[in-house]
């Protein structure tokens, strides 16, 4: 894989302008794809001053996909009781309180359910949104709709959205899996800093610690779950929209 041309971080939104300029000029960034929700970005915003933008890495193409589609909140959403489902629709619809209702769904379905089975559970449910973030990671030969490498990925950790589409990414590029596990499997090291920061904000919304760590064992799960539930990786690839020429474009821009 040629270094310097896909990058994963945990949210930008706090980068110092030292560190915006270190992305472009010493990383080359050129594209940042985020994959928050709607909730996570008001959340930063309320961090920040009042009427202070998100850092900006200057002169960056910025895309936003979504990863937890619709149709994943409503399967996380069918996991809870009625009476549950009744709660959380008043909480989050009717009286705006998105962290409460984030912190219910939290501890009776994502909870139990644990990293590993909701990663599976984004395969499932976030076709459309995954082939988006692939095709996001095409860069074409002019300037044309494709955006330009280097591109950086993050959502709000950096591990779970963000590595699953790294993951594939690396498993298309043919990175032997001990290696695209090993990668994946530093970010906990990386996250050791600002670890009690987000401790604090998994806590809220009713996960438990384990969830701020990265799942062990989960490219051998997403590897066997393909194989078990779709014919492989190529297979799912072909059935969510990232066929034969994405594959092979992926590879053009990213191998030596």
């Amino acid at each position: 894989v040629r270094e310097g041309v896909l990058f994963r971080s945990a949210r930008l939104d706090d980068a110092s302008l030292e560190d915006q300029e270190r992305l472009r000029n010493e990383y080359g960034i050129r594209t940042v794809l985020d994959l928050r929700t709607k909730t996570e970005h008001l959340k930063s915003a309320q961090a920040r001053p009042p009427n202070s933008p998100p850092a900006r890495i200057p002169g960056a193409t910025y895309l936003s996909v979504k990863v937890t589609s619709r149709r994943f909140e409503f399967f996380l959403l069918r996991q809870l009781p009625f009476l549950g489902i009744l709660y959380f629709l008043c909480l989050f619809v009717i009286l705006s309180r998105r962290i409460p209702a984030l912190r219910l769904l939290g501890q009776q379905v994502m909870a139990p359910r644990g990293l590993l089975r909701l990663g599976l559970d984004t395969l499932d449910c976030s076709q459309p949104e995954i082939a988006s973030c692939l095709r996001a990671l095409l860069s074409g030969p002019g300037p044309g709709p494709s955006p330009p490498l280097p591109i950086l990925v993050h959502c709000t950790q950096g591990k779970d959205r963000t590595g699953l589409i790294v993951i594939l990414a690396l498993l298309i590029l043919n990175v032997p899996e001990p290696a695209v596990s090993h990668d994946y499997h530093l970010t906990d090291q990386e996250l050791l800093p600002d670890r009690e920061d987000r401790l604090a904000e998994i806590r809220e919304i009713g996960l438990p610690d384990s969830f701020a760590e990265t799942s062990p064992e989960l490219v051998r799960h997403v590897v066997d779950y393909l194989e078990a539930n779709y014919g492989g990786l190529e297979a799912y690839l072909d059935k969510i929209g990232f066929g034969e020429m994405h594959r092979n474009q992926l590879r053009e821009s990213m191998l030596y």
